[in-house]
C-alpha cells in the first residue's frame, strides 16, 4: 500500500461519523415533552468526545450523559447545557466504547420535568501508543518529514487504528526503538552542517467543505456567531484560530449576514458565504404602573424593551368584550388619557419593523375611576313597594343571643376617594312594638356597632366586577338607577343583640348624609330552619300563662287564645294599619316611619310571634291556636290527609276553604276541635277590620307585655 493512499484511507475511516447534517427540527407551536435527537458523535483529538444534537421547542436545558455501560447503570458522566447550546464536549476520557444519550428539561407551571432520552449512539475511543525512552541515555530521533504538510505523522494515525508498528504496512505489532546507549567517556562530536528544511507551500482551503449549524437564526440584538466546521479534502477537521480565522459582517440586524473563512498557518485562501437572520417576535412586556386610575389621569405604558415598531392602542369591554372607542384617548407622547369611568382591557398593536414582525397582545385591564363627582351607594337587593328606601334581609341570627349583619358600599370612585370622603354610621331601627316583645321574651337588645373593611381587591375577583351597577341614594324621591359600574367596595359588618331586628346604615359624604339602607336579620339558618321558632314558643307560653286557668276546658282555652288575637291584632290593609288614620299603630310597628315591618320584611314565624303582641294578621292567625292545641295542650291532630279521614276521640285539625267556617272563601282557615263525645266546634281568629284608631278600640290596653 502506497503511503499517501494509506493516509487518505485511514482519514476517511475516522471521519465517516462526522459528515452528518447539523440541521434542527422545526419547533412545534404547542409545548410538548419532546425528546431531542443526536445528530452526530465524534472525536477530534485524543481523549475527546463531541456530541451534536438537535434543539427541541420550549426546552429550558439539556442533559447529556455518556457511559461505558450500555444500560447507563454505572460510570455515568453528565453535563448540563443551556437552551441555545447544541454541541457539548467531554475531555480526558480513557480509551474504550462509549454510549451517548440526551434529554430535554422543561418547566411546566411550577414543576420541572424531563423528556424521554434520545436514541443511544455509540463511539469507540482509541488511545495513542507512545514509545517510552530513557531521556538520559537515549538519543533524540530525527523528526519525521511530512511532505503533505499535515501536522500529524501518518504512522501515528495507523497505530491509532490498528495498534501496529509505525512502518509501512506492517500490522504485526508495535516495535519499540532500541535505545542507543552512550558511554560516559564518549567524546563530544561536532555535528555536521545540515541543509535548511524547505518550508511547504500553504494548502488552499477555498474548496474545503463547510458544515454550518442549520439552526434558524432570529434577531436578538447581538452579533450572531453560528458554529462552523471546515473539513479538508482528506476528511480532516481544521481548527479555528490555528488553521483559519472566521469573521462575520452585518450579523446583528435581521437580513443577510456575511461570513469569511480565511486560512492561516498551513492554510491559505478563503471561503465566503451568507446566512439569514430572521425577524423576531416583539416581547409582550408592556404594562401599566398601577391598575386603578381616575378620569383625566395620564397613564404611562411601560416596556422592558421599547418596541421598534409604531404602537397603536385599542380598548375593549372588560373580560373579552367588544371594542370601545370612547373610553381612552392617546396623546402624542403615547400616553393613555382615560375619558370616562369603566373597566377596559387595553391591547397594543405593534407594527412590523426592521427586526420584528407585527404583533398584538393584551397589556392589561385598566380600572378607570371617577373621583370628580362619583356615583356611590349602599348595596341593595330589593326596593319596597311603598317607599324609595333600600331594604334587605341579610345573613342569619347568630348564636349566643347575637346577630351579624353585612352590607356593602360600592362606588365608581377610587379607594383613595372613599377613604378621604366617606364614613358610615349604624343605629337600631327595630319598630318599638317588636323591641317590647323581644324584651318581654328576654332577648338581647344590645345596640349595634360596625366595622368597615376594604374589599376592592376581593370584588375584582368576583364575577360581577365590571358589571354591577352602582345604585346611588334613593331616599327623598331621588332617582333609583344610575348607569355606572362599581369599581371600589367596602364591606360593613354589624354586630348587635338578636333583639335588634332592623339596623339603619347611613353613609356620609363629606359629613353630609348621602345614602341609607335598612337591614333585617334573616330568621332562618343555612338549612332554612326557622330560628324564631323558639321565640315563638316562648312568647306563646307567656301569653297562655296569663289567659288560662286550671278550671278551663281545652275548648275554653282555645277560645280564650283566639279571642285575645281577635281583640289585639290588626288586619292588613285596613284603616287601622294606615299612617294617616291610625298613627299610633303605624309609629309602633313601622321601621323608622318609612314602612310597616310586616310589608318590608315578610317573616312568617316572626309574624306569628307578633300575633301575640298586637301585630298584623289575617285568618292565618288561627294557626297559633292550632299550635297551642297540639304542642301545649298535647291534643292529637286527627285529620289524615292521605286517607282524608278523621280519627276518633278528642283532638283538632286545620280546615281550609270549603271545610272551614267560611266555605265561600277558598283560602279561609279555621281550627276544628272535637271532644271525646265526637262533638265538633269551630275556632276562628283574625285582626280587626276597622277604620279606627287604637285609642278608639282599646287594643293597646289589651296587649300583654
Amino acid at each position: 500500500m502506497q503511503k499517501r493512499n494509506r493516509k487518505q484511507w485511514m482519514a476517511g475511516v475516522l471521519a465517516v461519523s462526522m459528515v452528518c447534517s447539523l440541521g434542527t427540527v422545526p419547533v412545534k407551536a404547542k409545548q410538548k415533552l419532546v425528546k431531542p435527537a443526536i445528530q452526530k458523535v465524534y472525536s477530534a483529538s485524543q481523549g475527546q468526545l463531541i456530541v451534536v444534537y438537535k434543539k427541541t421547542a420550549k426546552a429550558k436545558k439539556y442533559q447529556i450523559q455518556i457511559s461505558k455501560d450500555k444500560k447507563f447503570k454505572k460510570q455515568v458522566k453528565k453535563k448540563q447545557a443551556g437552551a441555545k447550546v447544541t454541541k457539548v464536549t467531554f475531555k480526558g476520557l480513557a480509551k474504550g466504547t462509549y454510549y451517548v444519550r440526551v434529554r430535554s428539561r422543561y418547566k411546566l407551571v411550577a414543576k420541572k420535568k424531563y423528556s424521554a432520552f434520545s436514541k443511544v449512539k455509540k463511539i469507540v475511543l482509541k488511545a495513542v501508543k507512545k514509545t517510552v525512552t530513557d531521556t538520559k541515555n537515549t538519543a533524540t530521533p530525527a523528526p519525521t518529514k511530512n511532505p503533505a504538510g499535515n501536522r500529524y505523522d501518518d504512522d501515528w494515525l495507523w497505530d491509532l487504528i490498528f495498534g501496529g508498528g509505525g512502518n509501512g504496512g506492517n500490522t504485526g505489532g508495535a516495535s519499540t526503538p532500541k535505545p542507543i546507549t552512550t558511554p560516559d567517556t564518549a567524546p563530544v562530536r561536532t555535528p555536521e552542517p545540515t541543509e535548511p528544511t524547505a518550508v511547504p507551500e500553504p494548502i488552499d482551503l477555498s474548496n474545503f467543505t463547510v458544515d454550518r449549524d442549520k439552526t434558524t437564526l432570529f434577531y436578538n440584538g447581538k452579533e450572531q456567531h453560528p458554529s462552523m466546521l471546515i473539513m479538508s479534502d482528506d476528511y480532516y477537521y481544521l481548527k479555528e484560530n490555528l488553521d483559519y480565522k472566521l469573521t462575520y459582517t452585518h450579523n446583528v440586524n435581521a437580513g443577510t449576514a456575511e461570513y469569511c473563512i480565511k486560512g492561516i498557518g498551513n492554510y491559505a485562501g478563503e471561503i465566503r458565504g451568507t446566512l439569514e437572520i430572521e425577524k423576531n417576535v416583539p416581547k409582550n412586556d408592556g404594562h401599566f404602573l398601577g391598575k386603578q386610575v381616575a378620569v383625566g389621569d395620564t397613564v404611562d405604558v411601560v416596556y422592558d424593551e421599547v418596541p421598534e415598531g409604531v404602537c397603536t392602542y385599542r380598548t375593549y369591554d372588560y373580560d373579552g368584550g367588544d371594542e370601545v372607542s370612547d373610553v381612552i384617548e392617546v396623546n402624542d407622547k403615547g400616553q393613555l388619557i382615560p375619558k370616562k369611568a369603566g373597566v377596559v382591557d387595553v391591547k397594543v398593536s405593534i407594527a412590523a419593523s426592521r427586526n420584528y414582525i407585527a404583533m398584538e397582545y393584551k397589556i392589561g385591564t385598566l380600572h378607570i375611576c371617577n373621583d370628580k363627582n362619583p356615583v356611590s351607594g349602599l348595596d341593595v337587593i330589593t326596593y319596597s313597594d311603598e317607599t324609595t328606601d333600600k331594604t334587605a334581609t341579610v345573613n342569619a341570627l347568630g348564636e349566643n343571643n347575637t346577630e351579624t349583619l353585612e352590607t356593602s358600599f360600592y362606588s365608581e370612585a377610587s379607594d383613595a376617594w372613599i377613604d378621604q370622603h366617606v364614613r358610615f354610621e349604624v343605629e337600631d331601627a327595630t319598630p318599638p312594638a317588636y323591641t317590647r316583645a323581644f324584651k318581654f321574651a328576654g332577648q338581647d337588645c344590645t345596640a349595634p356597632s360596625l366595622k368597615v373593611e376594604n374589599t376592592t381587591e376581593q370584588f375584582r375577583k368576583n364575577r360581577w366586577y365590571g358589571e354591577k351597577t352602582v345604585v346611588g341614594p334613593v331616599f327623598n324621591n331621588a332617582p333609583k338607577n344610575f348607569d355606572q359600574i362599581a369599581l371600589s367596595s367596602r364591606k360593613i359588618i354589624i354586630t348587635a343583640g338578636n333583639g335588634v331586628r332592623v339596623c339603619k346604615v347611613k353613609a356620609y359624604v363629606d359629613d353630609v348624609l348621602y345614602d341609607v339602607s335598612y337591614l333585617a336579620a334573616s330568621p332562618h339558618d343555612e338549612s332554612d330552619n326557622s330560628l324564631d321558632d323558639e321565640l315563638y314558643t316562648l312568647m306563646r307560653h307567656k301569653i297562655e300563662a296569663r289567659l288560662w286557668t286550671d278550671d278551663m276546658t281545652n275548648l275554653q282555652k282555645l277560645y280564650a287564645l283566639a279571642n285575645y288575637i281577635n281583640n289585639t291584632t290588626h288586619y292588613p290593609g285596613a284603616g287601622c294599619t294606615k299612617k294617616d288614620i291610625n298613627p299610633t299603630f303605624y309609629n309602633d310597628f313601622s321601621v323608622d316611619g318609612i314602612g310597616l315591618f310586616y310589608y318590608l320584611f315578610p317573616m312568617p314565624t316572626l309574624n306569628r310571634v307578633m300575633d301575640l303582641q298586637g301585630g298584623i294578621t289575617t285568618c292565618i292567625g288561627v294557626t297559633v291556636v292550632q299550635r297551642a292545641a297540639t304542642e301545649d295542650l298535647k291534643l292529637p291532630y286527627l285529620y289524615d290527609s292521605s286517607t282524608k279521614t278523621v280519627a276518633d276521640g278528642e283532638g283538632v285539625w286545620l280546615a281550609v276553604g270549603s271545610a272551614s267556617s267560611n266555605p265561600s272563601v277558598g283560602s279561609h282557615y279555621s281550627v276544628i276541635y272535637k271532644d271525646a263525645n265526637e262533638h265538633k266546634s269551630i275556632v276562628d281568629c283574625q285582626g280587626l277590620i276597622a277604620d279606627t284608631t287604637c285609642e278608639q278600640h282599646g287594643c293597646r290596653a289589651k296587649v300583654m307585655q
